[in-house]
């Protein structure tokens, strides 16, 4: 299935957290797109449903990993790591599995392999001339 939001600015991005968080049954999030194209601004506003701030990009860090009572939500940024690298080298599996949610940008060849074994969700962003698309793809 799929389902297109646009949203002007990066409180808009709610609308499609809330959908997903609603309607999505997935353990992992692939987000493409290009760079600065709203995909840790949309992790902020998914973990904000769960009153979890201080969401920052993991572009060098690679992992970040936030906690609130009873919810875990790993963000992972794969930009730097080398496309050959496999997934399971990453330790993926002990991530994904100590989380509730698993954001994954720029997951490249990787997110093939991880649909195979996870149940994933793409939401792919994209520019437009007054804000971004976001489709999700379930």
């Amino acid at each position: 299935m799929r389902k297109t939001f646009t949203a002007v600015s990066e409180s808009a991005l709610i609308e499609p957290a809330q959908f997903i968080l609603s309607n999505v049954r997935a353990e992992v999030f692939l987000l493409k797109g290009t760079l600065g194209s709203g995909k840790t601004a949309f992790v902020r506003q998914f973990a904000s449903l769960f009153d979890v701030s201080g969401i920052t990009s993991p572009s060098f860090t690679i992992i970040n990993n936030y906690y609130r009572k009873d919810i875990t939500i790993v963000h992972i940024d794969l930009y730097r790591i080398p496309e050959n690298e496999r997934a399971e080298s990453l330790h993926f599996e002990e991530l994904i599995e100590s989380a509730d949610y698993t954001f994954i940008e720029w997951p490249g060849s990787r997110g093939d392999e991880l649909k195979h074994i996870y149940s994933a969700a793409e939401l792919e962003f994209e520019y437009l001339e007054n804000g971004r698309r976001i489709t999700v793809i379930y």
